[in-house]
């Protein structure tokens, strides 16, 4: 009888083991999906605060002030590359971008200095899951 028991206390302790990790198994698959579902949720709502963002510069006038604003609010945004086109006298243009040239707010002041009683032209594109905003002189 004593070697019965034993083999009925190891089958008990081996079926409560299975248990136990279908258990975890299934708890750990649920909260993955949930993972997966805030992380999209999380994307989304990202994306909805950029786009807003951006669409108050799309085919609107700026003067230079709100643009130096602008180009500072957006510059540490991985998601949005800022440029800047500046017109010069004998129509050319000098253009500059967060990833080139305007890599930090410093940067966009020393840039845009002078050009505040200017008016610019917003216009907003969109490649590759890239924003570009772009300010042109008018």
């Amino acid at each position: 009888m004593d070697n019965a028991q034993k083999a009925i206390m190891i089958g008990v302790g081996l079926f409560i083991t299975i248990i136990i990790i279908a258990a975890v198994m299934l708890i750990t698959g649920m909260g993955q999906n949930l993972l997966n579902k805030g992380q999209a949720q999380v994307q989304g709502i990202s994306e909805s605060l950029l786009n807003d963002l951006v669409a108050q510069y799309d085919g609107k006038k700026l003067s230079g002030s709100q643009v130096r604003t602008a180009a500072v609010q957006l510059i540490n945004r991985q998601e949005a590359d800022v440029k800047v086109k500046i017109c010069g006298a004998k129509g050319n243009y000098a253009e500059t971008s967060n990833d080139a040239v305007m890599d930090n707010t410093s940067e966009v002041n020393t840039q845009l200095s002078g050009y505040d009683s200017y008016n610019f032209n917003g216009s907003v594109s969109e490649s590759n899951g890239v924003v570009t905003v772009t300010f042109t002189k008018q």
